[in-house]
């Protein structure tokens, strides 16, 4: 924030709220004027936000004014601000230039993409997003838009639509029912039993090729596991290998 001289700005009434003229003389945006509490005699305002657009303190003068407020107490410490003073703070928010629904370019959107990659949430971050959404309900148009956003190669899952190649000939019922007799009616990942679900467990390919149907390559899973193994296929692949999960049929 950069004090102005009364003589150089210019200041207008937007709906009832003093604005103050940007004194870069380029940018042309009004911002909301406020009181200099410092001095309320002469009154003078101040424009929050730039003064001088497109420049940046230096990290000489960043380090010069760290150090001047350092164990400076804050004057609004402990204080609450009252209902007016909330409002009038809501109404200057409001008209900044920062709006909702502003569109970011394609160069934004990449920044953005890339200073995010790789950063995880933390279980308390997860555990407050649940809250958060918890209750909610889509509207039909919001569901319609997440399915479009997420369907095909748009899907993070995407591997080349070979989820929909046929199974070979091999892939029969008593297929299935002899892998799951084999592995006891359980899913071997969890360990849930068949018959504490309401519907049979999936039979998965370990090296997800549909063409292998020995039955070394395939193991019995629930659905929620099952749904699980779709990611980081190499590591579900090593590990049922290292469990030794490759069987053979038991005569029955």
């Amino acid at each position: 924030m950069v004090s102005m001289n009364m003589e150089n700005i210019t200041q207008k009434y937007i709906d009832g709220v003093l604005h103050t003229l940007c004194g870069c003389g380029t940018c042309g945006k009004w911002f909301v004027a406020h009181k200099n509490t410092g001095d309320k005699k002469k009154e003078v305002r101040f424009v929050k936000g730039h003064y001088c657009i497109g420049k940046h303190p230096t990290k000489e003068s960043i380090e010069k004014n760290r150090r001047a407020h350092l164990g400076r107490p804050s004057p609004n410490k402990g204080k609450t601000p009252s209902a007016e003073t909330r409002e009038k703070i809501r109404i200057a928010r409001a008209k900044q230039v920062m709006k909702k629904g502003r569109l970011h370019t394609a160069e934004s959107k990449e920044k953005n993409r890339l200073a995010h990659l790789g950063r995880q949430h933390t279980e308390e971050s997860k555990r407050k997003l649940s809250l958060a959404i918890t209750g909610q309900k889509r509207t039909d148009e919001q569901k319609r838009r997440l399915s479009e956003c997420r369907k095909g190669d748009k899907n993070p899952s995407w591997l080349g639509g070979i989820s929909k190649l046929p199974y070979t000939q091999d892939w029969t019922d008593d297929l299935r029912d002899a892998i799951r007799k084999r592995d006891g009616y359980k899913c071997q990942i969890c360990g849930i039993r068949q018959s504490e679900l309401s519907t049979s467990l999936d039979v998965h390919h370990i090296d997800y090729n549909k063409e292998n149907c020995n039955p070394n390559n395939l193991v019995s899973l629930c659905k929620s596991c099952h749904i699980k193994t779709n990611r980081k296929r190499n590591d579900w692949t090593t590990y049922f290998i290292d469990r030794g999960q490759k069987k053979s049929i038991i005569a029955a």
